[in-house]
């Protein structure tokens, strides 16, 4: 298949599960279709008795479904049928309005043709990857102690072609020109040379761990120090940022002129090459192992929202991650499954006296994260690698680990499920923390393709009930306005099922279905009892009326997952909104 077919069929797919799960339909139902080129097909009714069908080629967890062209409209009133080709021709059929339909048809338009371009060049980056024949993409990486000058679990992440399985913008890139596409994105094996610049303390917010090192490598240090003796400049009047070089040229020349021209802002001759991960905006220096990952700002929309960083995050992290780190330190049962890659220095840039929500704020910002350590014997594999297909045999990436493990996908399906569940129900159920744990912020250690334990990064999307986290002799201090905060257990249980469920477990499951020829219903059958007995340790913890309350909600029949393309026709597209799914751990499912 073409490449451009190929992305054109797996972004329509994605805008058809919008229109089949997310309540833009008045009915939904499957039908037979006969003569050339029938067979069977989902068929979804919108207002107007407009009707859109999609080949159905599987039912999915979730209520999602596996389609491929050819799709069609037909018009009730008209009785006239058109095939659609392209996956905005479908997008704006959407029930919303003008404005919002046509946002939503660009960014599909644009992640259609990223991804082509991902997929087409793929077969060029090949050579990275060298090993024997019959080798295995993880096999090939992990082989190596450092790859391309980083560690082989952040390389990996360069090959995540085509994204989250259900968001139709999952490579929408908004103010990439297509020389920047071409220039800065890991999917075509691009790495970056990160600029610094030096901000006098009077202008900086500057957040740090207390109890983790949050300073740079001393290399870094000694080139900074030397570009301030060169421009005759006290480096103790300032503080060092790193920025990502389209930010330099595209957004801080311009924003910050005055500032430049002022002495409040200096360039430094520093370059430091990076490797970006695949949220696009976190870098892992090369060279250094050990130096830490960065999280900067980019005025662009990938996926969802702008890629710039807000002062609350900022802020919030380093003292999220001081807040985990006790909780580990207390709980020896949990810091025997999962460790953290935390966030230790937050700094952005606040001019004196302005509003500490200031637009500038968020353009010029940076995170500190700390890399996972190392441990010998184990393969550090990202999540949301898993179920991303391998450019060497085209099987999912969690292929090559179940045969590494023996061969037995339910096991695999098994571990994980009651890895992820004991590390995120645990969190819940004893601290009142909803953990945003989809693929893209967890990975797992594997010993021989076994799941072992389990590493967090990212926290500022987790949601905290701090009445729970006082209970259990714990708080922390969050920036005014922040929107982390809830009392409502739905809530946090939602974030299980949005995060973990819809975002880590269910594309994993799909891929281990078609890969081994396992019955997804087996699979979840498999899950749900692991998930099962994760909660009933955790609830060991907690017991009475408020366990059996957590407990149903967990286990539900039905329980709301995050809509991803209704949020992204909202007025206000970073506002969530979600949609009711049938929970394939509920103890009903059959």
């Amino acid at each position: 298949m073409a490449p451009i077919e190929e992305s054109r069929g797996e972004v329509m797919g994605r805008v058809f599960n919008a229109l089949w799960r997310e309540s833009f339909a008045s009915s939904r139902r499957r039908a037979r279709v006969c003569g050339e080129g029938g067979g069977d097909f989902a068929v979804v009714t919108l207002a107007g008795g407009v009707e859109v069908m999609g080949r159905l080629d599987d039912a999915r967890s979730l209520e999602t479904l596996s389609t491929s062209p050819p799709y069609y409209v037909r018009f009730r009133q008209s009785g006239s049928i058109e095939e659609l080709t392209d996956a905005d021709q479908l997008a704006a059929l959407l029930p919303a309005g003008p404005d919002s339909v046509s946002r939503l048809c660009e960014e599909v338009g644009q992640s259609v043709r990223n991804m082509a371009i991902f997929l087409e060049r793929s077969d060029e980056r090949l050579g990275e990857l060298p090993g024997r024949p019959g080798q295995g993409a993880l096999a090939r990486a992990f082989g190596r102690a450092r790859f391309r000058g980083c560690r082989p679990e952040e390389y990996i992440e360069s090959w995540v072609l085509r994204g989250h399985a259900l968001h139709p913008g999952a490579k929408t890139r908004l103010g990439f020109s297509a020389a920047d596409v071409e220039r800065y994105s890991p999917e075509l094996g691009r790495q970056v040379g990160l600029r610094f610049m030096a901000v006098r303390k009077t202008h900086l917010v500057d957040s740090r761990s207390v109890s983790a090192d949050s300073s740079y490598p001393a290399a870094w240090a000694a080139a900074f120090e030397d570009s301030f003796r060169r421009r005759s400049l006290p480096s103790s009047d300032f503080e060092v940022l790193p920025v990502h070089p389209w930010q330099w040229s595209n957004v801080l020349k311009g924003m910050f002129k005055a500032e430049l021209e002022r002495g409040v802002l200096v360039p430094l001759d520093a370059v430091v090459e990076a490797q970006p991960l695949a949220s696009l905006r976190t870098l892992a220096p090369l060279g250094d192992l050990h130096a830490p990952q960065l999280k900067l700002p980019l005025a662009i929309q990938a996926t969802s929202v702008p890629r710039t960083i807000t002062p609350p995050t900022v802020e919030n992290s380093p003292r999220l991650a001081d807040l985990l780190g006790r909780i580990l330190d207390r709980t020896p049962d949990l810091a025997r499954l999962v460790s953290l890659s935390p966030e230790t220095r937050g700094a952005h840039f606040q001019e004196p006296g302005a509003p500490a929500d200031a637009e500038k704020s968020r353009h010029l910002t940076m995170l500190l994260r700390r890399r996972p350590e190392r441990r010998p014997g184990t393969w550090l594999v990202p999540n949301v690698v898993l179920a991303e297909l391998s450019p060497l045999d085209g099987r999912p990436f969690v292929s090559e680990l179940v045969e590494r493990a023996g061969g037995d996908a339910l096991s695999y399906f098994r571990d994980y499920v009651l890895l992820s569940s004991r590390v995120t129900l645990g969190l819940l159920a004893r601290f009142g923390l909803g953990i945003e744990a989809h693929a893209q912020n967890t990975l797992t250690y594997h010993r021989r393709g076994t799941p072992a334990d389990w590493v967090l990064r990212d926290f500022g999307g987790m949601r905290i009930d701090r009445r729970r986290l006082r209970e259990a002799g714990l708080d922390v201090e969050l920036h005014p306005g922040t929107l982390m905060e809830t009392r409502d257990d739905l809530e946090l249980v939602s974030s299980f099922h949005h995060c973990l469920l819809q975002g880590n477990l269910a594309p994993l499951a799909g891929a281990l279905a078609g890969a081994f020829g396992v019955p997804e219903a087996e699979l979840w059958r498999a899950g749900r009892e692991a998930a099962r007995a994760a909660w009933e340790e955790q609830r060991a913890f907690i017991g009475g009326e408020r366990g059996d309350e957590l407990g149903g909600l967990l286990f539900r029949p039905r329980v709301v997952v995050k809509a991803l393309t209704r949020m992204r026709l909202s007025d206000e597209p970073w506002r969530d909104e979600f949609c009711e799914v049938e929970n394939p751990l509920a103890d009903t499912v059959s």
